[in-house]
């Protein structure tokens, strides 16, 4: 059975209503507020960390993709089939002139000769010498230098690449510098005639003034 609660003696309304609203309210926790603000903060400094984590990981797979895919990029450029080189194209000697560069001729050596042997200061040799070669089309003196020395045996046929014409008092040298290559010829190219009657070295130049320059 309910029965109506009285406010104990000497208690007055005003008391007994606020006893009545304390007891109707529900319990309070007992944690501390400082704590469970503290645990606040460390949740979300969590949740922080976390996202940076997150965001360093995505950053770290972007910048190793890009890598990975230079890498390939690389790797393609480095599959791909280089153009073939053209074959060297030979002239004969008949078809040099003054200012003739670049070219690549087979010859034969009729005669040669060493016209300076000396030693240089750092202890290496400097030697130079001048030969007759030619093919079935003519001849020309040509002027070794170093190691191509060597190679001037009266006979040898030689392949000479890239060589040039250089201008000695007005006849043509032809010479090979550091660009080219002075190579032994061998199997039919060392089968050559020479045609000495056309020795292109003996045909003088001389420098002429074209409209008053």
């Amino acid at each position: 059975t309910t029965h109506p609660r009285h406010a104990p003696p000497g208690l007055c309304k005003r008391h007994s209503r606020l006893m009545s609203s304390a007891e109707e309210r529900p319990e309070a926790s007992d944690a501390d507020p400082s704590t469970s603000e503290a645990e606040a903060a460390a949740g979300q400094a969590d949740a922080q960390d976390a996202g940076a984590d997150n965001g360093k990981a995505a950053k770290g797979k972007d910048v190793k993709g890009k890598a990975d895919n230079g890498k390939g990029a690389k790797g393609a450029s480095k599959g791909k089939d280089k153009p073939p080189q053209r074959p060297a194209v030979f002239c004969k000697v008949d078809a040099l002139r003054p200012d003739s560069a670049g070219v690549h001729v087979t010859v034969k050596v009729l005669a040669a000769k060493v016209v300076v042997d000396r030693a240089r200061p750092d202890g290496s040799q400097h030697r130079i010498a001048e030969s007759v070669v030619g093919d079935d089309s003519g001849v020309i003196v040509f002027t070794a230098r170093g190691k191509q020395v060597d190679q001037l045996k009266e006979g040898a046929a030689l392949h000479l690449r890239n060589a040039k014409v250089d201008m000695f008092k007005g006849s043509m040298r032809l010479v090979v510098d550091k660009w080219g290559v002075v190579e032994k010829a061998e199997g039919d190219d060392a089968k050559l005639k020479v045609n000495e009657d056309n020795n292109l070295s003996a045909i003088h130049y001389e420098l002429v003034a074209v409209n008053g320059r």
